[in-house]
Parts: structure tokens; sequence; C-alpha cells
């Protein structure tokens, strides 16, 4: 559209609410395809609307060579846009493969951007619609480009990625190679024929008043030094030359009888010394005839002339003045990149090589094509093209071409070639290709070994743990395979060492679970009395015991008691001892012969001499409120006294402990009976060693200073002074609560075990 519609041609405005709507549309839908998991999603719009403006104005310089730039910038901002695809599963990429690529082949029906054929006149209803059009064509190509790299990274097998790798490492760097080199020969043959051309060009010119009457060409030589400025070729319009005459030029003239018609004349200055002549010689075919006799021809088989403007591509290539040498700024110029010839055939045109037809014969397009192309530049020199006011009107090519027919593939420069290709592909077959090969048995033995790995790894997560791996070498994969193979026997190891393990934490939780039902579950309820026990062991069992046992109406038994150790062994000993007390009431009351007969057991030669029995063992009568205690080698009882004015304090008994003396006199004659009254409040406070024994590594807040130290009776005694009062539920959880905090990360060293009895104030 060169022209912006109005409500005036659109009836009802129907089209452009629909081109409104298309619009908000493609917006809408861009938008959201960029800020899909972005953070910053208005800088992002922001960002692609400044993208936007760049290229209005890239379109407005109307410079093909920046607007290509700028799409490439855009394709690879659009490229990180593309992230997402990383997380599609294989059927997915080849899904959106498949339906991305029937889309893309279809978008010729969207509009695209364009230079010369329609300038930007309308921002509304041109440039937004297209430029947003042709960011989606961009980012659907960023897409299919993106996809195939998500399947090989994250979808295809290793063996398959050690191929694709061995391909972009070997076969695809090797044509690359091969195509850049070929392409560097052609451009370095070109532009060598091309000098050749050049420098047979300024030779003709140079020689071409010598000509005159000789040759066919047409001539016209002005002597500067003795002429007027103006002058007229036989035919041709008048001209006037200007007095900064270029080098050498191509120079557009009309016939005077015939204005339509146009003719071409190569103008030359010449540069020999003490010559002033300029030189006109006609560009015809007879021309190019010329040039033939003298030309070095290295592989062209053609030689044709033209005009052209540069307006294509190559227009920056043409700039640039590092490839040109040149007499004058304004003379012949050699253009080593040309691949194809701007027009073909060209005014005139010659056949180079000899072919029995006539010079004068133009020359015809080629038969075979490659790439939809069968003519081809072999040396390219163009000059300034001047209108008869020597104005500038574009530019002049003289170049040698390939035209791609069967004489040509006959010529000896082609047999030369097809020769060197042929000693290069058996080159590539016999060495590179070896080569090549080698690498691919390299990978496949990596391969292999890893296959060998995977096997093993899946046999031994179904439970194999005696399948093994054998590889042959000394590299990495043959020390994982050795490390991988006694893996597996230490697998076998440790889940033996595991099952083992468990069976005896079984054991054990069921020896604590026997040691735990034989303490009493619930303590007697006494008349005017209040009692409270725990038990806790340093390991899952232990040897400290309580128990609290009715022998008739009104007196009560008392044991608390420690095994010597700890472990299984203790707790084994720990049964025995209790299941013996409770056994005793059948033939005894009496504590001192209960400890008696407890002795006699344990001193038995049968019974292990390691292990020894501490204990306290009081007889309670209610009715009277006393207690008779015996302490055979135990922590000493303590006694809280409910009147404040007395003090908190052991009771002092002599006692030896259990099986240490075989004979039992020595222990018979220690054991002391200790007689205590119990008024209102008073409180007896049974423990074993491993509450006093206590241990903390300093990291408890008890022990702020950072040093090791034992709980201790002293410590034990000053706390309890602070529970004077206090129910024996309550002593019981202070107690424990002070000890948790004494130990702060430490674990139990000995098993902990209290008793409290209290005689209540009522």
């Amino acid at each position: 559209m060169n022209e912006e519609p109005t409500l005036a041609v659109l009836p009802g405005g129907i089209l452009l609410l629909i081109q409104i709507l298309w619009l908000i549309n493609l917006l809408t839908l861009f938008s959201l395809i960029l800020t899909q998991n972005s953070k910053n999603q208005i800088w992002f719009i922001i960002f692609y609307l400044f993208l936007g403006f760049i290229g209005l104005q890239v379109l407005r310089l109307n410079e093909p060579t920046y607007w290509y730039f700028f799409q490439f910038i855009l394709f690879l901002l659009l490229f990180r846009k593309t992230s997402w695809a990383e997380s599609l599963t294989q059927i997915e990429c080849w899904l959106s493969l498949v339906i991305l690529v029937i889309f893309y082949l279809n978008l010729h029906t969207l509009p695209d951007l364009y230079f010369s054929e329609l300038e930007v006149k309308s921002l509304s209803w041109y440039f937004l619609p297209k430029m947003v059009s042709h960011f989606l064509k961009l980012y659907l190509l960023a897409i299919l480009v993106k996809i195939p790299f998500v399947l090989i990274y994250h979808h295809a097998a290793l063996h398959r990625k050690l191929q694709i790798a061995g391909w972009l490492q070997s076969s695809i760097p090797q044509f690359i190679q091969l195509f850049l080199l070929l392409l560097l020969f052609y451009f370095f043959i070109a532009a060598w024929q091309a000098e050749n051309l050049k420098k047979t060009i300024i030779q003709l010119l140079e020689t071409a008043n010598t000509r005159q009457g000789k040759s066919q060409l047409t001539i016209h030589q002005v002597d500067l030094k003795y002429s007027t400025r103006e002058t007229q070729i036989p035919g041709f319009e008048t001209i006037t030359l200007p007095e900064d005459l270029p080098a050498s030029a191509v120079l557009e003239l009309k016939k005077v009888n015939n204005p339509d018609q146009i003719e071409f004349f190569a103008c030359y200055q010449s540069l020999l010394q003490d010559d002033s002549y300029f030189t006109f010689v006609k560009i015809d075919t007879f021309f190019l005839a010329a040039l033939k006799k003298n030309f070095v021809n290295i592989s062209a088989n053609g030689l044709i002339t033209y005009p052209f403007t540069l307006e294509s591509w190559d227009s920056v290539f043409y700039k640039i003045r590092g490839w040109v040498s040149e007499e004058k700024p304004q003379g012949l110029k050699v253009f080593p990149f040309g691949l194809t010839p701007h027009t073909f055939p060209g005014i005139h045109s010659i056949r180079l090589t000899d072919t029995g037809e006539k010079q004068s014969q133009r020359l015809k397009q080629g038969t075979v094509k490659i790439m939809n192309q069968n003519v081809f530049t072999a040396g390219r020199v163009y000059t300034r093209l001047l209108d008869h006011n020597f104005k500038r009107i574009g530019y002049w090519n003289f170049e040698t071409v390939i035209v791609l027919d069967i004489p040509f593939f006959k010529s000896p420069v082609m047999r030369q070639f097809l020769f060197w290709l042929f000693i290069y592909a058996l080159i590539n077959i016999f060495i590179i290709q070896r080569v090549i090969k080698f690498g691919n048995r390299i990978n496949q033995i990596i391969l292999q070994k890893f296959n060998l790995l995977t096997q093993g790894i899946r046999q031994i997560s179904s439970g194999n743990l005696d399948h093994k791996i054998s590889m042959e070498g000394e590299d990495e994969f043959v020390e994982l395979a050795e490390r991988f193979n006694s893996m597996g026997s230490e697998l076998q190891k440790k889940i033996s060492e595991v099952r083992e393990k468990d069976r005896l934490e079984y054991e054990l939780r069921i020896a604590r679970e026997v040691q735990i039902s034989l303490l009493p579950q619930t303590l007697p309820q006494i008349p005017g009395y209040q009692l409270s026990a725990r038990m806790n062991t340093a390991t899952e069992v232990g040897g400290d015991f309580y128990d609290v046992l009715q022998l008739d109406g009104h007196n009560y038994l008392f044991v608390i008691g420690d095994v010597s150790g700890k472990g299984t062994s203790a707790a084994f000993y720990m049964a025995q001892c209790i299941s013996l007390i409770r056994f005793s009431r059948q033939f005894s009351h009496d504590p001192r012969e209960i400890l008696i007969r407890l002795n006699r057991y344990f001193s038995d030669p049968m019974i292990d001499k390691q292990i020894f029995v501490t204990a306290v063992i009081g007889l309670l009568d209610h009715q009277k409120n006393q207690m008779i205690l015996l302490r055979a080698g135990h922590n000493r009882p303590m006694l809280i006294p409910a009147d404040t004015t007395l003090a908190v304090a052991e009771i002092k008994m002599p006692g030896l402990g259990i099986g240490l003396e075989r004979k039992g006199d020595i222990f018979e004659k220690t054991l002391k009976s200790k007689l205590i009254h119990l008024a209102k409040g008073d409180t007896l406070f049974f423990y074993s060693d491993g509450l006093v024994d206590a241990y903390s590594d300093g990291q408890s807040a008890e022990v702020p200073s950072g040093k090791a130290d034992f709980y201790g009776d002293e410590h034990l005694i000053n706390l309890l002074r602070t529970l004077r009062g206090k129910n024996p539920s309550e002593i019981q959880e202070r107690v424990t609560s002070e000890l948790a905090a004494f130990y702060g990360n430490s674990p139990l060293i000995d098993d902990m075990t209290m008793l409290i009895l209290q005689r209540t104030k009522e």
C-alpha cells in the first residue's frame, strides 16, 4: 500500500476496525510470549518497543545491510527467549517441530517488510502490524533452531550424542573448511584474473592510437595540447571535456540521427610520458575481441561488459579500498568478491575459448545450473559510468565469466580441477576417513564401557550384588569398574551389618520391653503417703531397678538397686535380682534376711565374677510412720525434712555391695539397719549413681565456663533444698529437667533412677 487508507475508501470503516483488532491481537500475543517466565515484564515490553523504534529508523535509512544486521541482532535476542523449550519432553519437541515447520512454510501469507517497493507512510496502518508480524516470524525461526538443540542436548541417547559430536568435530568442519578453501581459491583466481584483465584493458587503451586503420575498433583521440575542450565523435553528439578528466571511465553517448540509440565509449587519459592524448574507444564486440587477443586467461570461458548500479547487498564491499590498486583515484578498479554478474548476458559478450564459432556471436546461457545459477564471475574490473556531461550515472563492469556448459567441463582447467578433486577424494577416503573412523572407534569403546557400567548399575539396583564388571585396559573406566565391583562387595557387607544391627536392635527393643515390664507399672496407694518413680537407661536396656511391694496390711517393702555395668548383661542380672526380691516375700519380710540371701546367690561361683549389685531396701510401716532402711553399697538416700530448721542431708548407713564378698561374713557384719521416723511432709529421695555421676562436656547452659564437670552430691543436695515442700511428682520433674539442662548435647553415661516417698501433711 503506497497510500494510507482512509474511511472514505473503506465502507463503514469495517476494514479499519479489522486492522486495529488484528494489530491489538498481534501486540497482545507477542507481549505474552516475551513476558513468559520473566520477572520484570514491563521493562521487557518497553525494551522491545524500543527495538521496534530502532527498526523503524533502520527502515527509513533504506540500507539493506543495516536491516540485515538489525535482524541478526533481533534473532539473537529472541533466541534467548526460547529457554522454555528446554523443559519440553521428547514427544512435545517433535510435535512442536512438525507443527512449526508446517506453519513457517506458510508464512508467505503474512505481510513482510520491503525497502524499495513500499514506502513507510503510516505508523499504525503499515509499520506496527508488519513489524510485529516480522518479530513473530523471527521468533518462530528461533524456536525452530532451538528445538533441534534441545532434542540433542536433553533427549538424544548417549551414542547418538557421541555420533553427532563426531560429525561436528570431524566431518562437518572438514566440509566447511573445504568449502571455504574453494571459495578463497575462487576469489584468489578471480582477483588474479581481474588484474590481468585490467592490465589488458589499460594496454589496449594505451595503444589505441597505433591501432587506427589496422583494426575494426572505433577510436577517437583528442590532443589536449592543441584542441579545444569541445569535441565530437563522428555520428554522436558533441561533448565538452572537463578540466578534471578521469583517468579512465565509460562515457554514455547518443547518436545524432537517433537519440534513442545509445552507445558506450571507454575513455582513457594516457599515462605515457609526454603523451597528452585523451582516447575514446567504442565498446562493442570488436573491443572485446581486441581484449581477447592479449588477455591471459586462466579459468574463464567468456567475457562480458555491461552497466550497473550499486543497489545490491555487495554495495558495502565496493566502498572498501583495501584491495583497490589504481593509478588514479578515478581509474579502473578490481573487485575480487564477485560471484555472479549483476545482469546477463549483458550489452556485449564474447567467448574466450575456441569453439569454432564466430567471435561476434553473443555468449549463450549455460546448460548446467548450480543453485539455480549457470553463470559465475571469474574476475571483475569496474569503473565509473558517465553521461555526455561527464556526470556519474552508475558503474561499468568488464567481467570474465564461467558459463556452465558442456565445453567448459571439457576445458583443461576443469580437467585439472576434477583431477585434483579426485586426488583429494582419494586422500579423504584413505587418510582422513581412516582418522575419522579411528576417532569413531574411540567413541564406540567409550560407549561400550559406559554401557557396561550402566548394565552393572541396573544389576545392582535390581538386587544382584554379586554382579561384577570385567574390563580391559588401564583407563578411568577400568578404575570405575574396579571401584564398582568393590562397591558391590561393600554393599553386601554393609547390608549384612545393617541386618545384624537391625536384629540386635530388635532384640534390644524386646529386651527393653521385657525390662520395663519387670518394673512396677503402677505404684501402690499407701495411706498417708505419696510416691513417684522414674528410670532412664543410658542404652536400650540397663541395670537399674526399683520396686514397691506390699507385705501385709500396713508394711511395704521398698527397694532401689543398680547392677554393675550397662547393656544386656546388666539387664539380665537386673531381671534376676528383682525376681528374687519379689520371690523373697514367700519366705521372709525381713529386709536384712533378703539382702543376705541375695548376696549368697550372687556370690555363687557360677555367677559372673565381674557382676555385683548395689541396693537400698526399706520396710515402711505406714501406721507407725517409720521405716527401717538397710544399704548394700548403694548411694545413700536423702531426707528432705518438712521442718525448715532441719537440713537436707544424706542418711548415713554402712553396707557392702552384693556379690563382692564370697563367704558373706563381712557382708553380714557391715549390714546395719537405720530407723527413720517420718513427720508430716518429710520426703525420702532414693536415687542411683547415674544421677550424681552425670557428666557434661561444657557445652550446656548449666556449665557456661566451657569446662567439663560432674553433677555431684553437693549439686543434688543444693537442688533438693529448693524443692522442700514440693510433692514427689514435682520433685521428679524438676530434677529430670535440671539434669537434661546439665547434660546439654552430651549423652547419658549411666542409667539414672529415682524413687521418691513423701508423707502427706494431712
